[in-house]
């Protein structure tokens, strides 16, 4: 448990000066590759698991196999259910802490590593002339295969792992495990040089993400993409997944923040990739939809739903102002704006709902204020583009237009569209663990601390208790619900090892008991259900029964 021990240290000695940290973090600046090798180490002390879809990864030593395993075993087997993922924070604090205390484990992270091939190719099976059904050989799917020999790396295995613990939040666990990987993505997501990395598209991978709306399995049609088409279909499968009445509020924040961080490199960058951006806008509208839908409750249960919507108007006012430096192309930007004209409603409503928090002394008026003004540009475009299209559609003298009609009105009518310049729409406030998150990770600090200790006295109590001594094994006699299965025998077994109790000429009759015992009807027995009686219990009231041969109280009822 190396790594969960420096992940402690790392986290509990936050908030002191450390020279010995102090010194360590120097060490990693000077000796990078030496640090690294370090990392590996540590990762290699865990073994935690994914799904089926790395399987085929060859197990290798480091960190790398490490996640991959992870990957491996974090699905509870039962094929009849959908898959439950087994947590393991103590990974997840250690990948955070070198990520976040030391930018120089980008590099580990996004280190291509290509699964190498069998060292014997499997030998091809012998045909035989005479038999038709040898030559059937089955054809093996080269779906299969390919995987293996695709290049991977830390992170492609991380966001794997990430769109499975993203499903499901509802448990406080799980949630904390959710919440512990978008932190992760946040620090990733500021870091320059991994996003160089992820945006390069020179560097393909395959990243089998999880969905919920395929029950979990792995898509099967996966093209080699830049790592960031990976993380953007992460955060908009979150924002689709958990429109619910336990409404994940500071989650929704975080994924949001992603997203941003993600289109403030694009445009300081300006780079375009080729994304089907419309499913991200598509998914903001909808959660918008959900916010009016649900405003009631959500205010109910203390929910910001203005700080929420301002922060998805934030990432719409960037595409509208600064669309046309990273956007791959001037027709996603038409499309744009299509999008906004075509769910006018929605935002007119949003704005509607916001003008009402205004006008009240509540809590949420500043921030109400704050999301009318974010509206500006899109009520902008939507009241000068909706009377034009409403014009030509009447000229045309049509009730309904089609996508390629609107948006040759919206080409036309750019040039008189007058936009407010807004401030800071490609910053954001870099994560800070101080003092926001530390609640959270000295809590979870504490969890882990438990769940260790707890494993380590069960390991020790199991290396110490002799569970193949015979009077341990026979002991199984005292559960009811077993009292059928068990030998005769197996009670006078233990009744040897205590002369005193039992003595040898009433051996005999304790057998005879017993079977007794085992054969009666249970409805002449004490009841024994074994969620809600306990077993001491159970065998109290049994020593107050008679055996029905001998008349005599069941000494056998008394646990030996």
């Amino acid at each position: 448990m190396v790594s969960g021990e420096i992940g402690f240290g790392c986290t509990l000695n936050r908030m002191e000066t450390n020279t010995w940290l102090h010194q360590e973090d120097e060490r990693c600046r000077t000796e990078p590759r030496e640090h690294l090798l370090d990392l590996e180490t540590l990762w290699s002390d865990f073994k935690y698991g994914l799904s089926y879809a790395v399987r085929n990864i060859e197990p290798q030593g480091g960190w790398f196999s490490a996640l991959a395993s992870m990957v491996g075993n974090m699905f509870v087997a039962d094929e009849k259910q959908i898959a439950a993922v087994r947590s393991n924070d103590s990974i997840l604090l250690a990948l955070y802490e070198a990520i976040h205390l030391n930018r120089n484990f980008i590099t580990a992270l996004t280190h291509t590593h290509t699964p190498s091939t069998p060292a014997t190719p499997p030998s091809s099976p012998v045909l035989s002339p005479g038999n038709p059904l040898l030559n059937q050989v089955p054809k093996t799917d080269p779906a299969l295969l390919e995987p293996t020999c695709q290049p991977t790396n830390l992170l492609v295995t991380f966001l794997e792992y990430s769109s499975v613990v993203l499903q499901d939040t509802k448990d406080e666990t799980q949630h904390n495990n959710a919440k512990l990987c978008l932190i992760i993505l946040t620090c990733i997501s500021e870091d320059q040089y991994a996003n160089s990395l992820m945006h390069d598209i020179n560097m393909n991978f395959r990243v089998p993400l999880h969905r919920m709306v395929w029950k979990m399995k792995v898509e099967k049609d996966i093209s080699s993409r830049p790592l960031v088409c990976a993380v953007l279909d992460l955060m908009v499968e979150f924002i689709m997944s958990h429109m619910m009445k336990t409404f994940p509020l500071e989650l929704y924040l975080k994924c949001l923040g992603i997203t941003h961080r993600v289109l403030c490199y694009q445009k300081k960058c300006r780079v375009r990739i080729q994304y089907p951006w419309k499913e991200l806008w598509t998914a903001l509208i909808n959660l918008l939809k959900f916010i009016l839908s649900n405003e009631g409750s959500l205010v109910k249960r203390q929910n910001n739903i203005f700080h929420l919507s301002s922060k998805i108007m934030n990432i719409f006012n960037t595409f509208i102002t600064y669309g046309d430096t990273f956007l791959p192309n001037p027709n996603s930007y038409d499309e744009l704006y299509y999008e906004i004209i075509r769910m006018h409603q929605v935002f007119d409503n949003i704005y509607s709902m916001a003008l009402r928090y205004t006008t009240n002394d509540g809590e949420s008026k500043d921030s109400a204020a704050r999301l009318t003004n974010h509206l500006v540009n899109i009520r902008a475009i939507v009241n000068h583009f909706t009377p034009k299209v409403d014009a030509w559609s009447a000229a045309k003298q049509l009730s309904s237009l089609t996508e390629e009609q609107v948006l040759e009105v919206v080409r036309a009518n750019y040039d008189t569209l007058t936009l407010k310049l807004q401030d800071n729409l490609d910053q954001f406030d870099r994560y800070s663990e101080k003092p926001r998150e530390m609640g959270y990770f000295t809590q979870l600090v504490r969890s882990i601390t438990v769940e260790v200790c707890q494993k380590i006295v069960v390991a020790k109590m199991l290396a110490k208790f002799p569970f193949k001594d015979p009077v341990v094994c026979g002991l199984a006699f005292l559960n009811p619900s077993t009292r059928g299965d068990l030998p005769s025998s197996s009670v006078t077994v233990v009744a040897r090892r205590f002369p005193s109790v039992v003595p040898e000429h009433l051996l005999q009759q304790l057998e005879e008991e017993f079977t007794t015992y085992q054969v009666i009807s249970a409805s002449e027995l004490p009841t024994y259900t074994p969620e809600s009686t306990r077993v001491d219990q159970y065998w109290g009231q049994m020593s107050k029964m008679t055996n029905r041969i001998t008349v005599t109280p069941i000494k056998v009822s008394s646990p030996i």
